[in-house]
Order: structure tokens, then C-alpha cells, then sequence
């Protein structure tokens, strides 16, 4: 499995995920239900990945509950929207406190 330039931050944390359990792109589509070419344009382009379809992708990836929260999380926490969250809610704490 490849890692795509222009892939977004979601998309790189499932695909670093995917490879890392060892599950190919056939799998997954298998998996999921969608053909290979659907899934190989979920994930290769720079298109954001909706929702539903990261959740989906999550599910197919993960053998346990516990598993497959931590990855969201994991996911999430990649994304530049959560680093920008997480610096302006340090900012109104460290300005809260002075």
C-alpha cells in the first residue's frame, strides 16, 4: 500500500494504520463492500474523506471496540483543525489563569 502525497491527514493515519496491521486495499474493499477503485479513490485523492466513509474504514481496520475509538481518536488528533483547537483552548486557559 502506497502513501499518497497529497493524501490529508485522516486519510495518512488510516493508510499508516492499514499498513501497519497488514491489510491491503483488496481487503478493505472487501470489507467494506465497495470495489478496489472506489476505495483506492476514497483514499488516494485529495478529496476529503466524508465522515461516514473514515468511520466505515475505522470499523473494517479495528478487531475490538476499544481499538477502533483509539483510532478515531488517534485520527482526529492528526488533523491541523485539532492542533489549531488544541493551541487556541491552551491560549484561553493560559489567558484564564493570569
Amino acid at each position: 500500500m502506497r502513501i499518497p502525497k497529497n493524501a490529508t491527514a485522516l486519510k495518512l493515519h488510516l493508510l499508516r494504520y492499514a499498513k501497519e496491521k497488514d491489510i491491503s486495499t483488496h481487503e478493505i474493499a472487501k470489507r467494506i463492500g465497495l470495489n478496489v477503485k472506489t476505495i483506492r479513490n476514497l483514499l488516494y485523492t485529495s478529496t476529503p474523506l466524508r465522515m461516514n466513509s473514515f468511520l466505515e474504514f475505522c470499523e473494517v481496520l479495528c478487531d475490538t471496540r476499544e481499538e477502533y475509538e483509539a483510532l478515531i481518536m488517534a485520527a482526529i488528533k492528526q488533523t491541523p483543525e485539532y492542533m489549531f483547537t488544541e493551541r487556541r483552548l491552551r491560549w484561553k486557559e493560559k489567558n484564564d489563569n493570569q
